[in-house]
């Protein structure tokens, strides 16, 4: 189904949603400190194993953040007073959301590290490129050319951030490059 029901219980996960994502503000302050720092000291050895480090940290910490999402979703919807659908359909996209929960971090942490580095071309790739390349693409298609449901709609399109992570962990300048600091 699609419809008002679809947008409350959407809306109602996404607002439970959004006080597990704070993990991610967190993250970002302590990438910016962790990577930058050492950077701007030129031991740029540091700062990539402070990048690394964050990532697998981030990572492990989502799969905490996750167990929990996942736990809120057998209570927190409850206390709204929608119609049992729209119960149903919060339900149903917290615990996908709680399932991709570790995708998401890894991405977005990889995205503070380049940020962190100054590396603004990537950012930027990373940020708008593929979205509007390959995500929005691939949802109005399906959106308007299938009758599929709303919730396998809602996988397909979270399933497009495990491409994206392959992506970037691909990188060549990540992986097999030093990091490098960029001189004023």
């Amino acid at each position: 189904t699609r419809g008002p029901e679809v947008m409350s219980g959407y809306s109602i996960a996404n607002t439970i949603g959004d006080i597990f994502f704070v993990l991610f503000g967190g993250m970002a302050a302590a990438t910016t400190v962790l990577v930058s720092q050492p950077l701007g000291a030129n031991k740029l050895d540091e700062a990539r194993d402070h990048g690394y480090q964050l990532l697998g940290f981030s990572v492990m910490l989502s799969l905490l953040f996750a167990i929990l999402m996942f736990g809120s979703s057998f209570v927190v919807p409850h206390f709204y007073q929608v119609s049992p659908t729209a119960k149903q359909v919060a339900v149903d996209v917290l615990r996908i959301m709680s399932v991709m929960f570790w995708i998401y971090m890894g991405n977005t942490q990889c995205y503070f590290i380049l940020r962190a580095g100054g590396d603004t071309r990537s950012t930027l790739f990373m940020d708008s490129g593929y979205m509007w390349t390959v995500n929005i693409p691939l949802i109005c298609c399906f959106t308007y050319f299938t009758g599929v449901d709303i919730l396998v709609l809602y996988v397909i399109g979270q399933m497009t951030d495990i491409p994206y992570e392959s992506a970037f962990l691909g990188m060549h300048h990540l992986l097999h490059m030093p990091i490098r600091h960029n001189e004023k």
